[in-house]
């Protein structure tokens, strides 16, 4: 069902099933999807639903040519061809969206930026021939991106992606000639700027932005694959980077402990030096060693460093 309010205005509020053609300004009462084909064709222009909105179906608002604007807060799912060949200019995602199947955006011609914070999953064909986009901001979440994605997007300059292996499908850029911006998502920089020394974060911040160098150079049939290669090389030198740091960390701890630990023994020496060297040397003989160095461990203060202050050198 979906009802009209006369003293609202042009505003629709929807409530369930197919809409009137003639709505213009829609707004969800609270409902948790929004049924296949419920405004395929209308004249709508502005959507805004509630949060408790999941789910947006099939070519539900697909071939709405007046379509500027839509805020989805609390939607999960966008179906196949939810907004095919719609106006639309500005999508206003929430940090709920997990997927975007396939041709959900595809021929939106008008589509100027998209910024996903929380897509895992986008379909093939998403948003193929998205004439106008220009700027596309992916989720750290994200784990894959299908086939042909961002196809034909001829306007698409700079995009922002996170850094995982085998997300990047096939010609997911293809025909993308513009595109010679990419910015990894996440906190990259803020782990490559605690790396041990620094020719190590040199080298890594020159593999980062190599990507920048090569591809305006880099023909558009090409961009994926080379993209998908530049993520796969800093991923793996970054691992390495990872491994050493934290082998040059545990063997750090293992001198500083070791120093701490003879820093205590040579103190407790002097303060328990006898004044008869003989008494001293039997009283030596008695000692158990085991027990002085765990009794030192304790007091030199070397567990509190390793607990406490060592664990802010370890990289994220």
């Amino acid at each position: 069902m979906a009802d009209h309010h006369p003293a609202d205005g042009n505003i629709f509020v929807y409530t369930g099933g197919h809409a009137p053609h003639h709505v213009i300004n829609v707004i969800d009462q609270s409902i948790t999807v929004i049924d296949p084909r419920a405004f395929e064709g209308c004249l709508v222009e502005s959507v805004e639903c509630h949060d408790e909105l999941e789910r947006i179906e099939e070519r539900a608002f697909a071939e709405c040519r007046a379509l500027k604007k839509i805020k989805i807060p609390g939607v999960k799912v966008i179906c196949s061809s939810a907004f095919y060949f719609s106006g639309v200019i500005d999508v206003e995602f929430g940090d709920k969206l997990i997927t975007i199947e396939l041709q959900a955006f595809k021929s939106c011609s008008r589509l100027k930026r998209v910024r996903m914070p929380s897509v895992r999953s986008i379909g093939m064909d998403a948003f193929r021939d998205c004439s106008d986009l220009e700027y596309v901001e992916l989720s750290e979440e994200l784990q894959r991106i299908s086939n042909n994605a961002f196809d034909s997007c001829m306007s698409l300059k700079h995009i922002t992606i996170p850094l995982k292996q085998n997300m990047i499908m096939d010609d997911v850029f293809f025909r993308c000639r513009q595109l010679t911006a990419v910015d990894l998502a996440g906190g990259v920089q803020k782990i490559v700027s605690y790396l041990h020394f620094e020719s190590w974060k040199n080298e890594m911040n020159e593999r980062i932005n190599q990507i920048n160098h090569d591809l305006p150079n880099t023909p558009s049939y090409r961009k994926s694959s080379v993209i998908r290669e530049w993520i796969e090389s800093i991923d793996s030198r970054m691992r390495y980077y990872k491994f050493e740091h934290y082998r040059l960390l545990q063997e750090a701890t293992t001198l500083l402990e070791l120093a701490l630990w003879k820093a205590k023994l040579d103190e407790d020496d002097k303060k328990n030096m006898p004044d008869d060297f003989s008494k001293g040397k039997a009283n030596i003989a008695t000692t158990n060693v085991d027990d002085e160095r765990k009794y030192n461990r304790i007091t030199s203060g070397a567990s509190i460093v390793i607990k406490n202050i060592l664990p802010f050198l370890e990289l994220p």
